[in-house]
């Protein structure tokens, strides 16, 4: 039998499902535009059209909120969980510490959009999928630029390390995917 739960918890013997709504001021739904989960599954991240994103401990009902001026388009926890890196319309790459209050630990600024963004599976590098079809990789503790690969013929929408770190997975607009 399945059970709804105070706080929107649906749980049976198969399945534990949590309902998260987030709405605006007027008390519409706010359109989601991407979601992560920390891979100890104890917090969902969402990001909306408005560029307001906000962090939720599962084993609480209160969520954390923190900000982008435009739309975030990515969201991707690092493999610890503890921090989340999200790109947005508003050209920036911002990387989020949620064991220490969502704090904007580093910020990365471009004159394009950062499309999609994935953390290296050491946590030292973060990926960005970019409007002018690269994928450029930064090192979060210089805060620096490192390397900018390959080339698709229109944006870059999705990007992810391979497990093993040792290669980059990008998808464009152009219909390819690039390894």
């Amino acid at each position: 039998a399945t059970q709804v739960n105070p706080g929107g918890q649906i749980t049976n013997k198969f399945l534990k499902m949590f309902e998260i709504l987030d709405e605006d001021e007027e008390g519409r739904p706010s359109p989601m535009t991407c979601v992560a989960i920390s891979p100890n599954v104890k917090r969902v991240f969402m990001g909306t059209s408005g560029g307001l994103m906000k962090i939720f401990d599962l084993s609480m009902t209160e969520g954390l909120s923190v900000m982008h001026v435009a739309s975030s388009l990515s969201a991707a926890f690092s493999t610890d969980g503890y921090k989340v890196a999200t790109s947005s319309l508003d050209c920036s790459l911002k990387i989020w510490d949620v064991e220490r209050g969502g704090n904007a630990v580093n910020q990365f600024e471009d004159k394009l959009e950062m499309r999609g963004c994935y953390f290296s599976p050491d946590g030292t590098f973060v990926c960005v999928g970019m409007d002018n079809g690269c994928v450029e990789l930064y090192d979060i503790a210089t805060g620096q630029k490192v390397m900018t690969f390959g080339h698709h013929s229109g944006r870059v929408n999705t990007v992810m390390f391979a497990p093993n770190g040792k290669f980059i997975i990008s998808g464009g607009m152009d219909g390819l995917v690039k390894v």
